[in-house]
């Protein structure tokens, strides 16, 4: 038989013999483990702490015929099980009938979504209303962010007790007063605090008030919403974000044209793509046509692509175009003219575009507006959601980062190898990727930072916006994260601004790895690599926990270098790991041998 109260306070228990609780009826559980660490229930909910004490005061002091069920989770101040919490929800679910539940608690970091938000949603359908505090140090928390819950955060535009913002977004949907609050110890005297806990009372007392106002009022999470904003000194406009864009049409059969770094990785690892890839492309200017595409320090690569002539091109071949980076044609007529009539032709022989760069001025006017079967990675900051107020995700899943001392070193094909092997031991990897073809193979996420970039954010925002594909990618479960990011950690030199690595430091910020893994060359300097080190090591709290040469070297001749690479010999390649591991006392691994398995194994026990 269901016990009726007005409102359910979850948190440290209350201290119910404080005089501000006079002529309140009080009931109340707690949930606690016992000595073989399973759940029990029992009747002692009297408050060591203070913090629900000190809640329970802003919400019940002074309210007259008001009764309260108090549910005990934790005697700490910061820590909360999450199977505790999920206890003691299941059995206000059964046991308790309330309208309002107040929860000035959450998790930053949450390892059970999914049972929790259907737990909430559950008991919000059936009429209970959650009023839930953010985290006071600004980052998103739960269940305040769920979209089933009034999430709570503090204003400086609110200075009275019962002044609220009306935010109303996907993450925070009100704020309050949080600071110089007069509330109940548990020495029976009072104290002044601060906090989200506290505006989040005073958002549940105000919601109190509209329960007993409104008694015949259709009692749901959107009448408790409208009612708050309507009651609000400010309402913040908040606009949804625009879905960031992917994809959505299907390849089967695929040219690549023009050929470069992007169209030699996806040829490279053409296994790895769901599509047939018939043909790679380029212009006979380049002098690239007729060579043969073939994989270093692979003994089974399986295709043997031969470059084509692009004026040759065989239009039965594929159902759509996969136009990699053209930027060496442009200003060069006949080359763009090239570039126009391959576009037009395949849009008017049916074909789909998928385009590494924007490609919106070659389009016929009337495709402008509408292209469902073109697709071009771009982001920017519509896809941002308004008012979040700096808050960023906490991540439980591991996130494993490949970073690197310069580009084109193996960063990409090094994330390949690893998911590969991952899948291959049974893991879920989750990836999110740097290069605007990794959305081609099958990645779950794409943050287009590299050559031709196109992303059109700021600073904090591409923070904000890396930070939530990263989350996004959490909801799926996956076992580890595995991020790339572009070309060098930190500048070779300061003296032209294209040394600066701007961008890599954002996604370093962004994706917050809990594990790195550096890529370097043989002719990096070790001063350049150790600085790198300790650089990533001090950004954010991370390890890296693997270094992974390159096996390829500058090629000179006396006091020129010739610009182009060498295969280093086996040997050197030894030699070089063996004085790598020795300085920098780190595993060290050719990024293309056998042996890189291992390297795997070094996650997997870092992890």
């Amino acid at each position: 038989m269901s016990k009726s109260v007005d409102v359910t306070i979850i948190d440290t228990g209350i201290f119910a013999e404080h005089s501000a609780f006079q002529g309140i009826l009080i009931d109340g559980v707690s949930f606690q483990y016992d000595n073989e660490k399973k759940i029990r229930k029992c009747k002692e909910f009297n408050d060591k702490i203070g913090h629900g004490t000190a809640v329970a005061g802003l919400i019940l002091a002074g309210q007259e015929n008001i009764s309260a069920f108090v549910c005990k989770v934790t005697d700490q101040d910061d820590f909360i099980p999450e199977d505790i919490l999920l206890a003691a929800l299941t059995y206000i679910e059964e046991h308790i009938d309330c309208p309002v539940i107040n929860m000035s608690i959450g998790y930053t970091r949450i390892y059970h979504h999914r049972e929790l938000y259907q737990q909430i949603k559950k008991m919000e359908e059936k009429g209970m209303v959650f009023i839930a505090a953010f985290d006071n140090l600004g980052a998103i928390s739960y269940p305040a962010a769920y979209d089933c819950v009034i999430g709570v955060d503090i204003s400086d535009r609110c200075h009275h007790l019962h002044e609220m913002v009306y935010v109303g977004g996907k993450t925070v949907t009100v704020c309050a007063k949080g600071s110089m609050l007069r509330v109940p110890s548990l020495a029976g005297a009072y104290i002044v605090v601060k906090g989200t806990s506290f505006a989040t009372a005073l958002v549940t007392r105000q919601v109190l008030a509209f329960y007993y106002q409104k008694r015949d009022c259709i009692w749901c999470l959107k009448s408790v919403k409208e009612y708050l904003k309507q009651n609000s000194i400010e309402r913040l406009p908040v606009s949804d974000p625009i879905e960031s864009p992917r994809c959505k049409f299907n390849i089967r059969k695929a040219i690549v044209f023009p050929y470069g770094k992007e169209a030699n990785n996806l040829a490279l690892y053409a296994d790895q793509v769901p599509f047939v890839i018939t043909g790679f492309y380029d212009h006979r200017l380049f002098g690239k046509v007729g060579k043969r595409i073939i994989k270093e320090f692979s003994k089974d690569y399986k295709f043997h692509y031969i470059i084509q002539n692009i004026e040759d091109i065989d239009w039965r071949s594929f159902d759509t175009l996969i136009l990699c980076h053209f930027d060496k044609f442009i200003n060069q007529p006949e080359l763009e003219v090239c570039i126009q009539k391959i576009i037009h032709t395949s849009l008017q022989m049916g074909k789909k575009i998928f385009s590494f760069d924007n490609i919106l001025s070659y389009l016929p006017e009337e495709l402008k507006k509408s292209h469902t079967d073109i697709y071009w990675p771009e982001i920017s900051s519509s896809f941002l959601p308004k008012y979040q107020f700096g808050k960023l995700h906490c991540l439980s899943t591991p996130v494993l980062g490949i970073m690197g001392t310069s580009s084109k070193q193996g960063k990409f094909a090094l994330q390949m190898i690893l998911r590969k092997e991952f899948r291959k031991r049974g893991y879920r990897v989750a990836q999110l990727g740097t290069e605007p073809y990794s959305q081609l193979f099958g990645f779950d996420a794409v943050y287009p930072m590299g050559y031709n970039s196109s992303i059109k954010l700021s600073g904090y925002e591409s923070i904000y916006m890396l930070n939530d594909m990263l989350y996004k990618m959490e909801l799926g479960e996956p076992d580890i994260i595995i991020t790339g990011s572009q070309s060098g950690t930190i500048p070779y030199s300061h003296v032209n601004l294209r040394s600066m690595t701007q961008s890599t430091i954002e996604f370093l910020f962004g994706t917050e790895p809990d594990a790195v893994i550096l890529c370097v060359n043989p002719y990096d300097s070790m001063d350049y690599v150790k600085r790198t080190i300790i650089f990533i090591q001090s950004a954010v709290n991370t390890q890296v926990i693997a270094v992974c040469l390159f096996p390829f070297t500058i090629q000179s001749s006396g006091f020129i270098s010739i610009n182009a690479k060498r295969k280093m010999s086996s040997d050197e390649i030894n030699e070089m790991i063996d004085t790598l591991k020795r300085k920098l006392r780190r595993p060290v691994y050719n990024v293309f041998s056998d042996d890189i398995c291992n390297l795997c194994e070094c996650i997997i026990d870092f992890f």
